[in-house]
């Protein structure tokens, strides 16, 4: 597993070293520090249109919006 943890932080490097975060507004995901964690979980409403029309709801789960 370390093995694909460091091919994502590669192609994550490469990345934004192709991008200029100055010509757009997408956020760069700097760093904030390893204590930089939020007080409370993030989470989304989601309006979803598939077969009927409805709202799915994601929850932060370890860094990331989950359904």
């Amino acid at each position: 597993m370390a093995r694909t943890k460091s091919r994502s932080k590669s192609s994550l490097t490469e990345y934004e070293r192709k991008r200029d975060f100055s010509r757009t507004n997408e956020p760069s995901g700097g760093a904030k520090g390893p204590n930089a964690r939020r007080k409370h979980p993030r989470f989304a409403f989601q309006k979803h249109s598939a077969t009927s029309e409805h709202y799915d709801l994601r929850l932060e789960v370890d860094g990331v919006l989950a359904s």
